[in-house]
């Protein structure tokens, strides 16, 4: 009988430890690690005449506030090649910029 009582123990204990883990469905934690997953949904959602860029007339302000830096040639239209490029300058310029704090 004690054993069984053990065993239930353990059992509901390893459940109650499992269930935060697998109620996050599996999301990655960590910076970066989904942009281009974000920047496909953005597409999906405002892309209406799949033409592969987005335009002011498409997004609401906000968003083309933000994406808008990213037009490269400055055509009026970001692409997703653009925005995955100035994510990454973002990136390296934020790296760059922690390392040179660290070597003063």
């Amino acid at each position: 009988m004690k054993t069984l009582f053990r065993t239930c123990c353990v059992l509901l204990l390893a459940v109650a430890l499992a269930t935060p883990a697998l109620a996050e469905g599996g999301k990655r934690k960590g910076k970066g690690k989904r942009k281009g997953h974000k920047i496909a949904k953005l597409f999906k959602k405002f892309d209406k005449d799949g033409s592969g860029s987005l335009t002011a007339a498409e997004v609401p302000e906000r968003v083309w506030t933000r994406i808008s830096k990213a037009d490269a040639d400055g055509d009026g239209a970001v692409t997703k090649a653009e925005i995955k490029e100035a994510c990454k300058k973002r990136r390296k310029k934020k790296g760059s910029s922690s390392d040179d704090s660290a070597s003063s």
